[in-house]
C-alpha cells in the first residue's frame, strides 16, 4: 500500500542548480569577452585605415569607369563601389571580395546600366564606415 516516492533534497537540488547556472555563466563570459576583444581590435584597425584614389574615370556614354585605389594603415577585405544618383540614392556596382594587404594599389573597373550618376562612393568591406566619395567631372 505504501511505495514511496522519493525525489532528492533540496539541498542538493540548490547545489545542482548553483553548479548549472555556473557553468552557464562561464560559458556565455567566456564568449562575451571573445566577442569583444575581436570587435575592439576590428574597430581599433578601422581608426588606422585610409583609403585613397589616384586616378578616377568614368564615361558615361559606354557606362564604365575605372578607379585606382590604395588603403593606408591596414590591410583590408576588399572593396564595394557605388555609383551615386543622388544624395539618397546609391547602387552598388562592383564588389572585391579579396585581401589587399596594406599600401598595395589596386586598379578596379566598373560599368553601370545607371544614367547620369553624379560619383561613386568605395566602401571598406570589414570598415563599413571608411569610405571615399569621388564625383564624376
Amino acid at each position: 500500500m505504501g511505495d514511496k516516492l522519493k525525489g532528492i533534497s533540496p539541498i542538493v537540488a540548490s547545489v545542482l542548480l548553483i553548479a548549472f547556472s555556473t557553468a552557464i555563466a562561464a560559458i556565455v563570459g567566456t564568449w562575451a569577452m571573445n566577442y569583444t576583444q575581436a570587435k575592439l581590435s576590428g574597430i581599433e584597425m578601422c581608426k588606422n585605415l585610409e583609403v585613397y584614389y589616384y586616378n578616377f574615370s568614368y564615361n558615361p556614354e559606354t557606362k564604365e569607369g575605372s578607379v585606382t585605389l590604395q588603403n593606408i594603415g591596414a590591410p583590408v577585405d576588399g572593396y564595394r563601389i557605388y555609383a551615386l544618383i543622388d544624395v539618397n540614392q546609391k547602387a552598388l556596382v562592383k564588389e572585391i571580395k579579396t585581401f589587399i594587404p596594406k599600401s598595395e594599389k589596386r586598379e578596379i573597373n566598373f560599368g553601370t546600366e545607371l544614367e547620369n550618376i553624379k560619383g561613386i562612393m568605395v566602401e571598406v568591406i570589414n570598415c563599413p564606415n571608411t569610405r571615399l566619395f569621388i564625383p564624376v567631372t
